[in-house]
């Protein structure tokens, strides 16, 4: 300490004088000029750091100093008796004054240097005092105020002092503490899974087993009627002289919430490093201070390569195919340079040579203005782009497609379109803006059929197809027949979401067919009459006429009513083509068994059997009855035997019955056979002499099946139908 810092502190110092004799009075001023001197009269001042008195003083009232002590307390309050007894025991005229109040004695006369060395002494005890007392009130302070629990515990682990945090985490008044055992039955620790754990593996046990301090011992701490609590434990011994333990200090923490965040944490890494992986995304960072790239073990997946492969920013751009690697270079520049995030769908070359589709993002962080680093997450997005491209195929053939296409929202009030495509502005004119929005009734007019408008309503009503061909109307008002089928989209759980429609412009079709319909009935008509004229004026040549003619007319005869069985032929052919019927479950056996009898009716010189299981069911045309007598009929007018034999039998097979027709006339002859099998084979030379075999081949046709000729022969013909089946 400097003179002048002594020279501060001493002028600071306050002396209390009370001194009867004037001489003494102006010694001690003389010698206290330094300090701060004043005359004590009553009650001593609590900021006084010496009291120098003399006997009369001190007779008057010992009292007073005794109080100033035990206000001092622990601080050291210094009272010097000036004394000028010629005693040899000055000591003993103190006591018999009073017992405690003086702390030192000073006698006069004595030399100057020797009384302020003396005064100087009792200053400094003094402020010795003061700075432990003040020691002592900081460690008092901090051990109370600490907002961790402190508890000293003696060697046997009984608790010798706890402050108030300690009270509050026990759930128990700090001064109740005192006395009990560290491991009260009050509370105890157990292990996560809850059991408890044992004395000797706890932290005073471990601390008393090893002598060595225990740092981070986490456990839990059930406490009665409270939830249980995770605490952290440092655990310390203090030593004697003798190295032995005195005391242990122990530090308790309350690190509930951080072990619940510690678990929430994991659960959150967890799940994060999970959905990386179902999401097929890593996350990485580029530190632009250092130049040092890091990626998460996802992104070395995607590009195949091991998590010890050190990266660079340029070698990763490598690893993006070459077309797109100035695209991932420019935009991480201007991450960096500018602070642009960029966003970009990239294609990647893995390790192996694999292809992929990556997004790529970039996020620039910044600090103090500049990008310190970029963090940005990688995702292999190949299934949705590989979708995506395939979607816009669709939509782009969808787009173009020679029909038109439509597609509305039954969400939506009255169900308008949200989508057509080009063929539907080509077909009816109206652009998809004038279309977009509206119910596909406007493309109705004043000749449209309201029996097919009400079978498609019915139809969308109920969320089922429908196929109708309809009248509608061009934007410019130009009628047009329209083919239309339309079909309920559903979802996963079977709701309808939208109505898909194809519309195709049949006009030529249905006037065709019109024009044909025309010359049916007139071609009907008009042969049936000329026929029957005909053979009304054979008939009469044959009653009044006489060989050879009566031959010329029964072979005109003959030719006529092949002719009338032809033009029913054609008509059966026309309305199968004109109606295209739909498939339907039909009992087999039982129809080839009406067919037998009515044949048998008709032909009785015939021998006609069915064989085969008692019941069979097949997916054919209504009309399929129809090929079944033709081919009958055919074997038994075309045999020349007195008594014809037709055997049909009918097998199942895996997914169609097979029905047989067996003959044991004369055989079909060349040009038939290619008429029943194959109906392109006809030429205007190479034809069939008739229409039954032609309506044969198109009822199996349309009932999906399939014909053929088994046999052919002298012996006779066997011809096979199959047909899919619908039984079990």
């Amino acid at each position: 300490m400097t003179s002048m810092e002594r020279n501060r502190q001493r002028s600071a110092t306050r002396i209390g004088l009370d001194i009867e004799r004037d001489r003494n009075r102006e010694l001690l001023e003389n010698l206290f000029s330094e300090y701060a001197a004043f005359e004590l009269s009553g009650t001593v001042p609590a900021r006084t750091d010496l009291c120098v008195i003399d006997a009369p003083a001190l007779e008057r009232s010992a009292e007073r100093f005794d109080e100033w002590h035990a206000r001092q307390s622990p601080v050291f309050a210094p009272v010097a008796l000036l004394s000028e007894t010629a005693a040899s025991n000055p000591r003993g005229q103190v006591a018999a004054l009073s017992s405690s109040a003086v702390d030192a004695i000073l006698r006069i006369p004595m030399p100057k240097a020797e009384l302020s060395a003396r005064i100087d002494n009792l200053l400094q005890m003094r402020e010795f005092s003061q700075e432990l007392d003040e020691e002592r009130q900081l460690t008092e302070l901090v051990f109370e105020s600490s907002p961790l629990a402190k508890l000293v515990l003696d060697p046997d682990g009984t608790v010798v002092r706890a402050n108030r945090r300690a009270g509050e985490l026990l759930d128990v008044d700090p001064a109740a503490l005192v006395g009990r055992a560290y491991d009260d039955g009050d509370w105890t620790a157990v292990r996560e899974d809850g059991t408890e754990i044992p004395t000797a593996d706890r932290p005073f046990g471990r601390l008393l087993d090893t002598g060595h301090p225990v740092y981070g011992y986490e456990h839990v701490l059930e406490r009665p009627g409270r939830d249980d609590m995770w605490v952290s434990v440092n655990m310390a011994p203090i030593r004697d002289e003798s190295d032995r333990i005195d005391y242990v200090v122990a530090v308790i923490e309350d690190v509930t919430v951080r072990h619940s965040q510690a678990r929430e944490l994991e659960r959150q890494l967890d799940l994060f490093q999970k959905a990386q992986d179902i999401a097929k995304v890593g996350a990485w960072e580029y530190d632009v201070r250092t130049e040092s790239l890091y990626w998460t073990d996802q992104v070395y997946d995607l590009f195949g390569l091991s998590s010890d492969t050190t990266l660079t920013p340029e070698s990763a751009t490598e690893l993006y195919h070459p077309d797109d690697q100035e695209s991932i270079r420019d935009a991480f520049r201007r991450a960096i340079d500018d602070g642009e995030p960029y966003d970009l769908e990239l294609r990647a070359i893995r390790a192996d040579g694999e292809r992929r589709w990556i997004r790529t993002r970039g996020e620039p962080q910044r600090a103090d203005g500049d990008v310190i680093r970029l963090r940005g997450t990688i995702q292999d997005v190949t299934d949705r782009k590989e979708r995506e491209n395939s979607l816009q195929r669709m939509t782009n053939a969808v787009d173009r497609a020679p029909i038109g296409i439509t597609l509305s929202d039954p969400d939506q009030e009255d169900n308008p379109l949200i989508y057509v495509n080009e063929g539907f502005v080509e077909q009816t004119g109206y652009t998809a803006r004038e279309a977009i929005g509206r119910n596909c009734r406007f493309l109705q007019g004043p000749d449209t059929d309201e029996t097919t408008v009400a079978t498609l309503r019915r139809a969308i009503d109920a969320g089922e197809p429908v196929s109708v061909t309809i009248k509608n109307y061009r934007a410019d008002g130009t009628p047009f027949w329209n083919h239309l089928e339309v079909a309920p989209v559903r979802d996963d759980d079977g709701t309808v979401v939208n109505f898909i429609g194809f519309q195709q412009n049949v006009t030529d079709t249905v006037d065709r067919q019109r024009q044909l319909a025309v010359l049916d009935r007139y071609l009907r008509h008009n042969v049936r009459n000329r026929t029957n004229v005909i053979n009304g004026l054979a008939e009469l040549i044959q009653n009044e006429s006489e060989p050879p003619v009566t031959d010329y007319a029964d072979s005109i005869e003959r030719a006529g009513a092949t002719l009338i069985d032809n033009i029913e032929k054609e008509r059966e052919i026309t309305k199968l083509l004109r109606d295209d019927p739909e498939p339907t479950t039909i009992e087999l056996t039982s129809l080839l068994e009406s067919i037998d009898t009515e044949l048998t009716r008709r032909y009785p010189e015939a021998d006609i059997t069915v064989t085969g299981p008692e019941s069979v069911t097949v997916e054919a045309v209504p009309e399929l009855s129809s090929a079944f007598e033709e081919l009958v009929r055919n074997a038994i007018e075309h045999n020349e035997s007195p008594s014809p034999t037709v055997d049909i039998t009918i097998e199942r097979a895996a997914d169609t019955v097979r029905v047989t027709v067996r003959d044991d006339g004369p055989g079909i002859p060349e040009m038939e056979v290619d008429v029943l099998v194959d109906a392109d084979t006809e030429t205007p030379l190479n034809h069939g002499q008739g229409l039954g075999l032609r309506l044969i081949y198109l009822l199996v046709s349309h009932s999906d099946g399939h014909i053929e000729l088994a046999e052919r022969g002298s012996a006779g013909s066997a011809v096979t139908v199959d047909i899919p089946r619908t039984d079990p």
